[in-house]
């Protein structure tokens, strides 16, 4: 299965594409620090499509625990935590990478749904709601960077 991929492309931005020529590094270190911004909004907003937002499956019980499920369609509902507390992102900085992934076996099965279960889709609901962010924030970091600012400056 293909995994989904979001690129984002600074246009029109005359100052940016001529520090790229001039002070290449220091954009490449306001692109990472995009990255881990951008993979640190796209980790919690899943998290909160998760643990957030009306949920319309079944209820049913466990020991003294009421839980209501989520309907095909939804985002998975909480229930034990362990689908959020898998959830993590990693910035490969040699390649300009960002990676977010929820490694509860069961993360694709709800995302993408198998014959017995329908999609419950939480990853790329969030991708769709974040994408017309990332611009700006490449914007930003690669801004502040160019002015003097960011780590290690």
């Amino acid at each position: 299965m293909a995994r989904p991929v979001i690129r984002a492309h600074v246009r029109n931005l005359p100052e940016i594409q001529a520090a790229f020529s001039a002070q290449p590094e220091k954009v490449r270190l306001g692109v990472i620090d995009a990255l881990k911004i951008i993979g640190l909004l796209i980790l919690n907003r899943a998290k909160a499509r998760i643990q957030g937002g009306s949920k319309s499956g079944r209820k049913y019980k466990r020991g003294a625990v009421t839980h209501q499920a989520s309907a095909a369609g939804e985002s998975p509902a909480t229930d034990t935590g362990k689908l959020v507390s898998s959830g993590e992102f990693a910035v490969d900085e040699n390649s300009l990478w960002v990676t977010v992934a929820f490694t509860a076996f069961y993360a694709r099965l709800l995302e993408w749904g198998t014959r017995f279960i329908r999609p419950r889709p939480f990853i790329m609901p969030t991708l769709d709601d974040v994408k017309e962010e990332i611009p700006a924030i490449f914007i930003k970091t690669i801004r502040a960077r160019l002015k003097g600012g960011g780590d290690g400056e």
